[in-house]
């Protein structure tokens, strides 16, 4: 069953995009939204769980993560850069 609904969840998507074709439409656009979104979360994981989970907390907790490294102090001001990007995203004025 629900093998049947991610089939037809693909028919509709493709048949959106293929709208496009007739102009431009609500069904365009909430189909590019939507492959735009899953791609983004998609790289977002990949790039954590491959990149960032071993290289820097493998440094910082080698123990939790099991990397095969030791600790190593100086990878917490990369950690902290990186909170202070994301709190940048957070605040509004």
């Amino acid at each position: 069953m629900l093998e049947l609904f991610g089939v037809w969840c693909i028919v509709l998507l493709t048949l959106s995009i293929f709208s496009y074709l007739y102009g431009d439409n609500p069904f365009y656009k909430a189909a590019e939204h939507i492959f735009v979104g899953v791609s983004a979360g998609y790289i977002f994981t990949i790039t954590f769980w491959d990149t960032i989970w071993p290289n820097l907390f493998g440094r910082l907790i080698p123990s939790y993560v099991q990397a095969g490294f030791e600790f190593d102090i100086s990878y917490l001001f990369p950690l902290f850069l990186g909170i202070f990007m994301l709190f940048r995203l957070s605040i509004t004025f």
